[in-house]
């Protein structure tokens, strides 16, 4: 119960963290061109935070309750969640790297197209491995299966980690490229801390996946702490605090 509690805890602190930076990224007034990107990566935020709580908060109370099976459901509505959440942030990241223009409009195509074949996939394998919850001991409920992913084919887990990440961290290298190759104080800062942080929430999942087949419930925790870290960096980047402002000579956003 004391492990369960925490996690609860370290939960609502996500949402919280991961809500009140999407609506403030969301609030703050940028140019016409750049809103609409803006407004995905708000929106990336927005639905972690609505993911983490759904997720999370909800099936700590349904253990609490003993009602195990709404957490299947759950498991098909978190796919689909995420992957629309992980389309918004590479829209964002494209725009940065790509501006407005012919290319980016390509990029939203094939990402679109992309996102939602994996979706469909994602779902269909999860389907047909019979997916079922148990107890978990800091958790509240996992989820198991029937089947082993690697038993539907061969390296399924493999390819099927791949077809999840790898967009994300080609995006990301020519994101670190790009910093390189820029002079203002500013732009540098933002993009080099999006770049960490992004990478961070990516290791946080990397964490949490070893925390459930392990059972290790410090690694569990520790996944947790990173993703809040995520999180504050991003707030740092786009609202810097004045002492880093005035070291730094960046400005907040709206000002920049």
């Amino acid at each position: 119960m004391l492990l369960r509690t925490i996690d609860a805890i370290l939960l609502a602190a996500m949402t919280f963290a991961f809500l009140y930076l999407g609506f403030s990224l969301m609030r703050r007034k940028v140019d016409p061109g750049v809103r609409r990107y803006m407004v995905s990566f708000s929106l990336w935020w927005i639905l972690l935070g609505i993911i983490t709580g759904l997720i999370g908060v909800v099936i700590h109370l349904l253990a609490f309750l003993n009602y195990m099976w709404p957490v299947v459901y759950l498991a098909y509505a978190y796919i689909v969640l995420i992957m629309l959440a992980m389309s918004l942030l590479i829209n964002y990241l494209a725009f940065i790297y790509l501006g407005e223009g012919k290319a980016l409009r390509t990029e939203k195509v094939i990402v679109s197209i992309y996102y939602g074949a994996l979706t469909a996939y994602l779902l269909y394998i999860t389907y047909i491995r019979n997916p079922y919850p148990a107890f978990s001991g800091f958790a509240g409920i996992a989820i198991k299966y029937e089947i082993p992913l690697d038993s539907l084919f061969p390296a399924a887990t493999l390819v099927t980690t791949s077809l999840v990440y790898i967009p994300q961290f080609i995006v990301l290298g020519l994101l670190f490229k790009l910093r390189s190759k820029l002079e203002d104080a500013t732009s540098k800062y933002r993009i080099t801390l999006v770049a960490v942080s992004i990478t961070i929430w990516f290791v946080y999942g990397f964490i949490i996946s070893a925390a459930e087949i392990t059972g290790s419930a410090p690694i569990h925790f520790f996944g947790r702490l990173v993703a809040l870290v995520a999180a504050l960096i991003v707030l740092t980047a786009y609202f810097p605090p004045k002492f880093i402002q005035k070291r730094c000579g960046v400005k907040s956003l709206g000002e920049a």
